[in-house]
């Protein structure tokens, strides 16, 4: 798969937070799309919040015409043209192109993703890579042996006696 693709993808994603949390009255982010020399380049003032919005759907349709960019992944965390069409619909729907993002939610169930039959369940560590999952961090029980995100500390442990 093409890296270029993943970057876009994740430029796109990284866009779209930072145009939800930062974008008002018409003004989003600065928009860079060029590698900068220095630190000191980030001169950019706000850049409408419609170019923000045009570069991230402009992304996620390069990856989505992607011939090589696979529908699924089978290992959660991926980008995949699911994910793709799930983001661009999302945007379509902050820019209230609603059309539009029934079309794209519509691309991502025939990409391989359903909604999952309990919702109960749903968020249960048993079915982190289910089939209605996307893209999600996933929970790691012991990524290094020693428990750091399921024991308590040893400071906690102190005040329980």
């Amino acid at each position: 798969m093409s890296s270029k693709r993943i970057c876009k993808f994740l430029r796109a994603y990284y866009y779209m937070r930072l145009n939800e949390l930062f974008g008002r009255n018409g003004l989003g982010v600065p928009v860079y799309t060029e590698p900068l020399e220095s630190v000191e380049d980030c001169t950019k003032g706000q850049s409408p919040e419609s170019e923000v919005w045009d570069l991230i759907v402009k992304d996620l349709t390069d990856c989505i015409n992607e011939p090589n960019f696979p529908n699924h992944y089978t290992e959660s965390g991926r980008a995949c043209k699911g994910a793709a069409y799930a983001l661009r619909g999302k945007a379509y729907l902050l820019t209230k192109e609603y059309d539009k993002a029934i079309a794209d939610f519509a691309k991502v169930g025939e990409c391989g993703y359903k909604l999952f039959p309990d919702y109960k369940q749903l968020f249960k560590v048993a079915n982190e890579r289910c089939e209605e999952i996307i893209l999600a961090v996933q929970y790691i029980e012991d990524p290094t042996g020693c428990l750091l995100y399921t024991s308590p500390s040893p400071r906690d442990r102190q005040k329980s006696r």
